[in-house]
Protein backbone atom coordinates (compact mmCIF):
# COMPACT_ATOMS: atom_id res chain seq x y z
CA UNK A 1 0.00 0.00 0.00
CA UNK A 2 1.34 3.43 -0.90
CA UNK A 3 0.93 6.06 1.79
CA UNK A 4 2.54 9.43 2.12
CA UNK A 5 3.15 10.73 5.60
CA UNK A 6 4.53 13.67 7.51
CA UNK A 7 7.61 11.54 8.21
CA UNK A 8 8.22 11.08 4.48
CA UNK A 9 7.66 14.78 3.85
CA UNK A 10 10.21 15.75 6.51
CA UNK A 11 12.71 13.19 5.20
CA UNK A 12 12.44 14.55 1.65
CA UNK A 13 13.32 18.10 2.76
CA UNK A 14 16.23 17.23 5.11
CA UNK A 15 14.36 18.24 8.29
CA UNK A 16 16.34 15.86 10.47
CA UNK A 17 15.06 17.07 13.86
CA UNK A 18 11.47 16.62 12.69
CA UNK A 19 12.28 13.14 11.33
CA UNK A 20 13.72 12.12 14.70
CA UNK A 21 10.71 13.49 16.59
CA UNK A 22 8.16 12.03 14.17
CA UNK A 23 9.86 8.60 14.24
CA UNK A 24 9.33 8.50 17.99
CA UNK A 25 5.78 9.85 18.01
CA UNK A 26 4.48 8.02 14.91
CA UNK A 27 6.71 4.93 14.40
CA UNK A 28 4.14 3.29 12.12
CA UNK A 29 4.93 5.89 9.44
CA UNK A 30 8.44 4.42 9.08
CA UNK A 31 6.92 1.39 7.33
CA UNK A 32 4.83 3.35 4.83
CA UNK A 33 5.89 3.10 1.21
CA UNK A 34 5.38 6.35 -0.62
CA UNK A 35 4.77 6.94 -4.29
CA UNK A 36 5.09 4.28 -6.97
CA UNK A 37 8.85 3.98 -6.35
CA UNK A 38 8.12 2.09 -3.08
CA UNK A 39 10.42 4.26 -0.97
CA UNK A 40 10.18 4.14 2.80
CA UNK A 41 11.43 7.02 4.96
CA UNK A 42 14.78 5.26 5.42
CA UNK A 43 15.25 5.16 1.63
CA UNK A 44 14.54 8.88 1.47
CA UNK A 45 17.06 9.87 4.12
CA UNK A 46 19.78 7.50 2.94
CA UNK A 47 19.84 9.31 -0.36
CA UNK A 48 20.33 12.65 1.43
CA UNK A 49 23.40 12.22 3.67
CA UNK A 50 21.70 12.17 7.09
CA UNK A 51 23.48 12.08 10.41
CA UNK A 52 23.67 8.96 12.53
CA UNK A 53 20.91 10.07 14.93
CA UNK A 54 18.38 10.29 12.09
CA UNK A 55 19.19 6.82 10.79
CA UNK A 56 19.09 5.38 14.30
CA UNK A 57 15.69 6.98 14.97
CA UNK A 58 14.15 5.43 11.87
CA UNK A 59 15.65 2.02 12.62
CA UNK A 60 14.29 2.20 16.17
CA UNK A 61 10.87 3.06 14.75
CA UNK A 62 10.87 -0.04 12.52
CA UNK A 63 14.08 -2.05 12.08
CA UNK A 64 12.55 -4.23 9.36
CA UNK A 65 12.71 -1.28 6.98
CA UNK A 66 16.46 -1.76 6.43
CA UNK A 67 15.72 -4.70 4.14
CA UNK A 68 12.85 -3.21 2.13
CA UNK A 69 13.63 -2.90 -1.57
CA UNK A 70 12.32 -0.18 -3.84
CA UNK A 71 11.25 -0.62 -7.48
CA UNK A 72 14.92 -0.61 -8.54
CA UNK A 73 15.66 -3.44 -6.11
CA UNK A 74 17.66 -1.13 -3.83
CA UNK A 75 17.66 -1.33 -0.05
CA UNK A 76 18.37 1.83 1.95
CA UNK A 77 21.99 0.61 2.24
CA UNK A 78 22.39 0.41 -1.53
CA UNK A 79 20.68 3.75 -1.95
CA UNK A 80 23.09 5.32 0.54
CA UNK A 81 26.08 4.14 -1.49
CA UNK A 82 24.79 5.21 -4.88
CA UNK A 83 23.09 8.47 -3.96
CA UNK A 84 25.64 9.97 -1.60
CA UNK A 85 29.23 10.77 -2.43
CA UNK A 86 30.54 10.74 1.14
CA UNK A 87 28.43 8.61 3.41
CA UNK A 88 29.37 8.10 7.05
CA UNK A 89 31.14 4.85 7.88
CA UNK A 90 29.18 4.65 11.15
CA UNK A 91 25.87 4.88 9.27
CA UNK A 92 26.90 2.19 6.80
CA UNK A 93 27.96 0.00 9.72
CA UNK A 94 24.63 0.56 11.49
CA UNK A 95 22.66 -0.39 8.37
CA UNK A 96 24.79 -3.49 7.74
CA UNK A 97 24.52 -4.68 11.35
CA UNK A 98 20.74 -4.36 11.31
CA UNK A 99 20.49 -6.18 7.98
CA UNK A 100 22.64 -9.03 9.32
CA UNK A 101 20.63 -9.22 12.55
CA UNK A 102 17.35 -9.42 10.63
CA UNK A 103 18.73 -12.16 8.38
CA UNK A 104 20.03 -14.11 11.39
CA UNK A 105 16.66 -13.74 13.12
CA UNK A 106 14.84 -15.01 10.02
CA UNK A 107 17.13 -18.03 9.82
CA UNK A 108 16.65 -18.85 13.49
CA UNK A 109 12.85 -18.83 13.06
CA UNK A 110 13.18 -21.17 10.09
CA UNK A 111 15.27 -23.59 12.15
CA UNK A 112 18.33 -23.23 9.94
CA UNK A 113 21.85 -22.96 11.37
Amino acid sequence: MYRNSTLHDKARVFDWQAVIARSASHPEEASYLSDPDKLNALHHICGRRPNLLVVRALIQADASQVEVVDVKGWTPLVRSNFCSTSFSFSILTLLIIHLLCLKALCLSFQGKP
